[in-house]
């Protein structure tokens, strides 16, 4: 959820997938797959436009959220104990700034690449950081902050303008 870090020491709140090599390997099964079975088509130049764009804003909002977490006294490195609860910055609009530039990262280069799977591959991207990274961090914000986290869950949507929890 990149509010905040996890400490290691809470097995239940450690991740095992890294957030970004999920990403990179949904990239990279769309291109093998894209390859096998002929759908990639030459890239069109408007897309690759758009494609470059939306990866742009994916890295501005991965930089943004980092600015913020060392702003606040946190650390980027997941491995790192939360020092304080993450509420500034892009954090006030979305508590998964991180992992939302992540998924923009994915649609740009399949944009790009105009690669069919590499976009299709999104949701599944989307549930495996939201049930295998996204809860845990949760579940150890909630224990770590109580209330003040409960307060900015329901505050702050997880994804920017999807309210949920």
């Amino acid at each position: 959820m990149q509010t905040s870090h996890l400490d290691l020491s809470d097995t239940t709140s450690a991740t095992r997938i890294p957030p970004p090599l999920l990403v990179l390997g949904a990239i990279g099964v769309g291109a093998l797959l894209d390859g096998l079975v002929g759908m990639r088509q030459p890239p069109a130049k408007l897309l690759r436009i758009i494609g470059h764009t939306t990866t742009i804003a994916g890295g501005s909002l991965i930089g943004s959220a980092f600015i913020a977490m060392v702003r606040s006294g946190n650390s980027p490195d997941p491995r790192t104990p939360v020092q304080q609860l993450n509420q500034n910055g892009v954090f006030q609009w979305s508590r998964n700034p991180i992992y939302l530039g992540m998924l923009l990262n994915q649609l740009g280069v399949g944009l790009a690449r105009r690669s069919a799977v590499t976009i299709a591959l999104l949701p599944v991207t989307m549930a495996i950081l939201r049930w295998k990274v996204i809860e845990g961090e949760e579940t150890y914000l909630a224990s770590r902050f109580g209330d003040e986290y409960r307060e900015y869950r329901d505050r702050v949507p997880r994804w920017f303008g999807i309210r949920s929890h």
